[in-house]
This record gives structure tokens, C-alpha cells and sequence, in this order.
């Protein structure tokens, strides 16, 4: 928002220093690097996630948004947390190997297969990668995005997970695979994997939209509609320069599912509609979908003159 609306620039940039702040307040402790997990206790399909028990997906989506910040405002105390949050990555998550490749886990407690966990940690040395230049991160976060490249189906698409039911391809996490290989692929200088990635690519925009403007949950089927799908299509398709369907997507979720409040409703079932407002599961990832597509539009637009 700071780079779509420039004279906002010193508001927005204040407020990142806050929520800097208020984040490394919320780290786990008890850790080898610093990361994060729910203040709550939750139970998954395959496991229990006690409350601060950091996970490679809270922790890769504060790293990743940190980093994006640092792209925007240079700052010496993101670059140390990235750095230091490695130590998690490379020390606390397990590594479940299938010859010579392995996936992270999703958490110090798990062994599962959960393909965009693993990602998510590839990322994040990745971004370590970009500061550092140390090889051995580059190795290791290569040898988690081959693992999730070979295990892609023909068609393009993912599962959830490997070795259990989780077999489905759904929106959002499609676009968390296609994100952080995008991201290991620029950061480490590496394009081995994008005819991968392409093939991913086009799956998911063939599959997840239906009339070129509603978010699928799953590729196979419409509901529920949600909005954390849909602020992820507008993550991934504005960062990937489908800037028009993009568009498409955040008119429909503002005319669909916005409440005059401006909040976003939770989902839209086939026979009714789920108007709770949540902070995190609607709201915070469609202001981030909303705030992208409005940035990346602001670069293209600039470009263009």
C-alpha cells in the first residue's frame, strides 16, 4: 500500500515498524532460530499443534511478509530475523527423505508430506539465499522444491499431501506452491523448474476460476467459495502478471462478499452464505490479495508511462 498510494508512505511505513515489533513480542521460544505458531490449540487430520508450537506455515508466511517489506524499506533487523529464523528451518523441522529428496515437515511435532509446508521452508532459505549467498541453503531449499517438482501430477497440479488421504488439489494452496518456487527459482538464480512451474501455472489458471471471476475452492468444483482462496488468487495471479483476471476476481469478492462494514464474509456454501467475519481467515488475506493486485497494477501502470 505504501508504493500504490505514495503520499500514504510514511503512514504505512510506520506501521510495519509496529507490527515488527509486535511480532518478534509473539515468537516461540524454546527454539533454535526464531519462529511462530497459533496462540491456540489445534488439531489437524494427522496431528495435535499445541498452542505456540511453531509451524513452517506461520513461520514462512511472517518471514515472506517481512521480506517483501524489506524489498519495499530496507531494514537490517528483518534481514537478522530471516537469517536467524534459518536456524528453525534447518535444526527443528523434521525431514521425511524419499531417496535422495526429503519434504519438511509442517511442524517440530509432525512428519507429514504437506507439499506447500515444505515450500513455504524452501522459501525462506531462499530468502536467507538472497542475503548470505551461503550454498548449502540454496542445496537444501533445491532439494525440498525438486521433491514437491517430482511429485506433480501429469496434468500440472498438486495434492494437499503425500502418503495419507490428503489427495486433493485445492486454490490456495496451489498458489502457496506456485509462490515459493517462483521465489526459490529468482532468489537463488536457478530456472530448473520452470517447465514445472509453467505446468503448474496453467493448471491452475484453467481450473480454479470459474467464468474467469469466481475462485474454486477445489479444481473440480465451486463451493465453498472462501476467502482466503480468493485472496490467494489474487496474490498469485497479480504476481504472476494476470493482472486482468485478478481484477476480475477482486470485483466479485467486493460485490459478492463484502459486508458494508468493509469486512469479508467467511464463505458462500451451494444454498446459503456464511457471513462470519474473521480477522485472519478473511480479512487480513484479502486486504494482502487486494493491497498486491493494487501494487503490482501501480508498478504496471508507472512502467507503461
Amino acid at each position: 500500500m505504501a508504493k500504490a498510494i505514495p503520499s500514504d508512505e510514511a503512514f504505512y511505513k510506520k506501521e510495519i515498524g509496529f507490527l515488527l515489533e509486535l511480532l518478534v513480542k509473539n515468537k516461540s521460544v524454546g527454539y533454535s532460530g526464531i519462529c511462530w505458531g497459533y496462540d491456540f490449540d489445534w488439531e489437524a487430520r494427522y496431528t495435535k499443534i499445541n498452542a505456540y508450537v511453531p509451524t513452517s506455515v506461520a513461520t514462512g508466511i511472517i518471514t515472506n511478509s517481512l521480506f517483501e517489506s524489506y524489498l519495499i524499506f530496507p531494514n537490517e533487523k528483518i534481514k537478522e530475523i530471516i537469517l536467524d529464523a534459518v536456524n528453525f528451518v534447518l535444526k527443528d523441522l523434521n525431514r521425511s527423505y524419499e531417496g535422495d529428496l526429503f519434504c519438511f515437515s509442517y511442524s517440530p511435532v509432525d512428519k507429514q508430506f504437506v507439499l506447500n509446508a515444505s515450500l513455504k521452508a524452501a522459501r525462506l532459505l531462499s530468502q536467507a539465499y538472497f542475503f548470505n549467498s551461503d550454498p548449502e541453503l540454496k542445496k537444501i531449499a533445491k532439494t525440498a522444491v525438486q521433491y514437491v517438482t517430482r511429485v506433480q501430477k501429469e496434468n500440472g497440479s498438486w495434492p494437499y499431501a503425500m502418503h495419507d488421504a490428503r489427495s486433493w488439489a485445492d486454490n490456495y494452496h496451489t498458489g502457496y506452491n506456485l509462490d515459493c518456487i517462483d521465489a526459490y527459482m529468482n532468489l537463488c538464480k536457478d530456472q530448473e523448474f520452470k517447465n514445472e512451474f509453467e505446468k503448474g501455472l496453467q493448471f491452475y489458471i484453467t481450473n480454479f476460476f470459474e467464468n474467469e471471476e469466481i475462485p474454486k475452492f477445489y479444481d473440480n468444483k465451486i463451493f465453498p467459495i472462501d476467502s482466503t482462496a480468493a485472496a490467494q488468487s489474487l496474490l498469485s495471479l497479480s504476481r504472476f502478471g494476470k493482472l486482468d483476471l485478478a481484477k476480475k476476481v477482486g470485483l466479485w469478492m467486493c460485490n459478492n462478499m463484502q459486508d458494508k462494514n468493509g469486512g469479508f464474509y467467511f464463505r458462500i456454501h451451494k444454498h446459503y452464505k456464511d457471513k462470519t467475519i474473521f480477522m485472519r481467515w478473511n480479512n487480513a488475506w484479502m486486504f494482502a490479495g487486494l493491497s498486491y493486485y493494487l501494487y503490482q497494477n501501480h508498478n504496471k501502470e508507472y512502467e507503461n508511462k
